[in-house]
């Protein structure tokens, strides 16, 4: 006998679940897209925030891919909003394309070295003096502007 069903676990949520954990995500991706554009925006931007915000993104395309896959509910979206004119699941593919080429660029721009061991980021380096402490790579307004358009677009594909 399985053991109790947990959110991450083989029992499916219910349409009803999915569609709120759908809308939930979709409105995470907003709030995180809107403020690291804006963070871009206003100045020199760390590491940690760029692989942060990539990260979420990931998470977040995750749960959205899983809801979306749920049987039946690309009807039960539609039926939800009532607007016959927008179709849901164009809208959903566009805002998961759209976290697609965000991180794309993020991956693509990121300074990166690749050795017989691996890929490796290059956005901490130690800290001046013998402390043992590491310190981001800030990255200026200017370095980081290539990806506004992407997240301005991103943005815009949910309401």
């Amino acid at each position: 006998m399985p053991g109790f069903p947990s959110a991450s676990g083989s029992v499916q949520p219910s349409l009803a679940v999915g569609w709120q954990n759908a809308r939930n995500s979709a409105a995470v991706v907003k709030q995180r897209t809107t403020a690291i554009r804006d963070a871009i925006l206003a100045g020199a931007i760390s590491t940690s925030t760029i692989l942060g915000y990539l990260t979420t993104m990931v998470e977040q395309k995750n749960i959205l891919i899983a809801c979306g896959a749920l049987p039946g509910m690309a009807a039960y979206a539609q039926a939800q909003i009532g607007q016959p004119g927008l179709d849901v699941s164009q809208t959903f593919t566009d805002m998961v394309n759209a976290i697609n080429v965000v991180g794309g660029a993020i991956i693509g721009a990121f300074p990166m070295v690749t050795d017989g061991n691996g890929t490796w980021l290059l956005g901490i380096s130690w800290e001046a003096g013998p402390t043992g402490r590491t310190v981001d790579r800030q990255f200026s307004t200017v370095a980081m502007s290539f990806l506004v358009p992407s997240l301005n677009a991103l943005i815009t594909t949910i309401d």
